[in-house]
């Protein structure tokens, strides 16, 4: 018997919820649905629940794309060498943001979004860098 034929129990469940046992009864030995499948568990309460980033993922790719930008320009992670590093990511980041918030979307150099700069420069700024005593 096709599973796909068979009626769900109580007609609760769909068949999808259903586990199957080879051979179980019925005259062709075929399938037969013998009970409700018991939900697998997953102990994630209080992990990082990435899927929550999904609706943002063309935003990040933004970012991702300066960062390739900067590798192309610079080199592999060059920005980590930039001296003094603080002053001159925290001087970016408010010149990409005082940019955004006077109406001005892209950047007229790269012809990226402003805040996918500034962005780019908080994640520096959180990293340190390689020139700085470690960050919180």
């Amino acid at each position: 018997m096709d599973k796909d034929k068979l009626t769900p129990i109580q007609g609760i469940l769909s068949k999808g919820d259903l586990q199957w046992e080879a051979g179980a009864g019925g005259t062709d030995g075929g399938m037969e649905a013998v009970g409700a499948v018991v939900e697998g568990k997953k102990f994630d309460q209080g992990k990082l629940q990435w899927h929550t980033i999904n609706p943002l993922m063309e935003q990040i790719e933004q970012v991702v794309k300066i960062l390739e930008d900067g590798v192309k320009t610079y080199g592999l992670n060059n920005w980590m060498n930039v001296t003094p590093f603080e002053e001159r990511y925290s001087n970016a980041l408010m010149r990409h943001v005082t940019a955004y918030m006077k109406g001005e979307i892209t950047d007229p150099n790269s012809c990226r979004h402003h805040l996918a700069h500034a962005i780019c420069n908080c994640l520096f700024l959180m990293h340190g860098g390689n020139n700085n005593a470690e960050t919180e």
